[in-house]
C-alpha cells in the first residue's frame, strides 16, 4: 500500500503570510528561494579554474556533464555518516561549508551542498541548469493545494544540452548517471530559478504555474537477471551454481543498503537473499564483482544444494516449473482496501538448465505463454535436448500505482502468473539399468 501519508485522512491547519496561494504561487516561491540561495551558488565566473580541471572544453556537452557529475561523486558526502557531536566534528577538522568554493576545496559537504555545487559548475560550464526541490515518493505526494514548503524534501539537479533535459541526482551515493533513485523519479516540486522561466516543460495536471516533475521510471531500469546451471540426481537432489546480476534500481538499492556494511556483511546478506528464492537451499557466495562500481550491475555467484527438490513418485520425478521464488507472490487476498503501490517497474529474467540424471527424459512440463497486460508482461518457454531441460521465464511489472478499482485484473495477472510459476516439470526413466538403479 502507499505510506501512511498517503493513504490515510487528515485535516491540516495553517496560516499565510507573505505570498497567497494563486496559480503563480509555486513559480513565485521558486524564485524568492533561488534569490535568497544566490550567495551560496557563487559567481560562476569564480569556478573556471576548478571546472577546468575537471573537462575539457572541446568535449562534447553530454561528456562535459558526465565529467562534472562523476566530479560530484568523488566529494565525501556527510549525510551517509552518523551524526557527530561538535567534538567529533572539530576533531576531524570538519568546518561548516558557507559556499560552493567551501565544499570544493574541502570535498566534503551534505547531500544538498553537494547538489548546490553541481549547479554551479554546470552554469560556470554555459549549461542551463537548476536545482529542483520535489516530494520524496517514500514519503508522500506533493499537493499543491497545500501551501506548505516542507512538503517538498528531496533535491535533483535538472540541466539542459543539445535539447535534451537531464534528470540528475550527484547527491545519492553510487547512483548511475542519466537515472535517479525510485524515492525521487516520476514525482513533482518546483525548479529554483531566478528571472526568466526555464526551457524545462511544466507540470500541466494543475492549474498552477512553477511545477515540474521528474521522468518515471520503466521496467527495464531496474532488472534482476538469474541464470542457473544444475545438476538434478535420480533421488530429486540438485545442486550447482547460480549467477545473479542486478541492474538499475536493484543494483542502487542494494549498494545503498550496504554502505554501513563491511565486505563479510554484505555477503551475508546476499546469500540471504539467495535462500529467500530457494527455500531449504545451502547457499554459498562464491564471487561478487563490481559492487563499488557506479555505472556496472552489480555481479554475483553461488554455489547451491537443494536436498529433495523434486518429489519422487516411483518412476517419476516432480518439481517446480520455476526454480526461484519470484515476485509474483502478493495478492492472493480477493480483496484490496487501498491502492497499490510499486516502489518502481521491475523485470525478473530468469534463464535455467538442468541436467537431467542418466535414464530419465521429460514427459510433462508448462506450455508456452506470452501474455501482455496493462500491468506487465510474462513469457515463459522450454527446451528440451534429451539430457537437459531449459526454462526461460520473464515477468515485468510495469506501474508506479494501481487504483482499487484495477485490484481484481492486477491480481488476475499476478495469479496467472504464480500458477504457471507453481506448475510441475515430470521427468520419468526411460527404462534400462541406469534407471533401474
Amino acid at each position: 500500500m502507499p505510506s501512511e501519508e498517503i493513504s490515510r485522512g487528515y485535516v491540516s491547519f495553517f496560516s499565510q503570510s507573505g505570498l497567497r496561494l494563486s496559480n503563480l504561487y509555486w513559480g513565485q516561491l521558486s524564485h524568492a528561494i533561488a534569490n535568497d540561495l544566490a550567495p551560496i551558488w557563487a559567481d560562476p565566473k569564480k569556478l573556471k579554474k576548478q571546472l577546468s580541471a575537471v573537462i575539457s572544453p572541446n568535449d562534447p556537452p553530454e561528456t562535459q556533464i558526465r565529467q562534472i557529475y562523476a566530479r560530484m561523486q568523488k566529494i565525501r558526502n556527510l549525510d551517509y555518516e552518523p551524526a557527530q557531536t561538535q567534538q567529533e566534528a572539530k576533531r576531524q577538522h570538519l568546518k561548516e561549508s558557507n559556499s560552493v568554493e567551501d565544499v570544493l576545496k574541502r570535498n566534503y559537504g551534505f547531500g544538498d551542498e553537494i547538489d548546490f555545487v553541481f549547479v554551479a559548475l554546470l552554469k560556470a560550464a554555459g549549461f542551463e541548469a537548476a536545482p529542483l526541490l520535489v516530494r520524496s515518493r517514500d514519503r508522500g505526494t506533493f499537493d499543491p493545494e497545500y501551501p506548505v514548503l516542507n512538503q517538498l524534501d528531496a533535491w535533483v539537479v535538472w540541466v539542459e544540452a543539445g535539447g535534451k533535459n537531464y534528470f540528475l541526482d550527484p547527491a545519492t551515493r553510487y547512483c548511475p548517471f542519466g537515472t535517479l533513485p525510485w524515492k525521487k523519479s516520476g514525482t513533482a516540486g518546483i525548479a529554483l530559478t531566478v528571472g526568466a522561466s526555464l526551457g524545462l516543460s511544466k507540470n500541466t495536471s494543475t492549474q498552477y504555474t512553477g511545477i515540474v516533475t521528474t521522468p518515471p521510471l520503466v521496467s527495464t531500469m531496474a532488472v534482476l537477471e538469474r541464470t542457473a546451471t544444475l545438476n538434478l540426481d535420480g533421488e530429486g537432489n540438485a545442486e550447482g551454481r547460480v549467477s545473479v546480476t542486478y541492474s538499475g534500481q536493484e543494483a542502487l538499492a542494494r549498494r545503498i543498503a550496504g554502505i554501513p556494511m563491511d565486505e563479510a556483511k554484505r555477503r551475508d546478506v546476499l546469500e540471504e537473499e539467495v535462500k529467500t528464492w530457494l527455500p531449504g537451499a545451502t547457499v554459498k557466495l562464491d564471487r561478487l564483482e563490481d559492487w563499488e562500481s557506479q555505472e556496472l550491475p552489480i555481479h554475483a555467484q553461488f554455489n547451491v544444494k537443494l536436498p529433495g527438490f523434486a518429489a519422487s513418485t516411483g518412476r517419476r520425478l516432480l518439481f517446480r516449473a520455476a526454480l526461484f521464488n519470484g515476485g509474483a507472490q502478493p495478492f492472493k487476498s480477493p480483496t484490496r482496501i487501498n491502492p497499490v503501490y510499486f516502489n518502481y517497474p521491475s523485470e525478473e529474467k530468469d534463464d535455467v538448465t538442468w541436467n537431467l540424471p542418466d535414464g530419465y527424459r521429460v514427459s510433462g512440463h508448462p506450455e508456452n505463454q506470452d501474455r501482455s497486460t496493462l500491468f506487465g508482461n510474462f513469457a515463459f518457454s522450454s527446451e528440451d535436448s534429451g539430457t537437459k531441460f531449459q526454462t526461460h521465464r520473464r515477468f515485468t511489472t510495469a506501474n508506479q500505482s494501481v487504483a482499487v478499482d484495477f485490484y481484481a485484473a492486477l491480481r488476475s495477472y499476478f495469479n496467472g502468473v504464480r500458477l504457471n510459476d507453481e506448475s510441475q516439470i515430470v521427468i520419468e526413466t526411460t527404462g534400462g539399468q541406469n534407471a533401474a538403479k
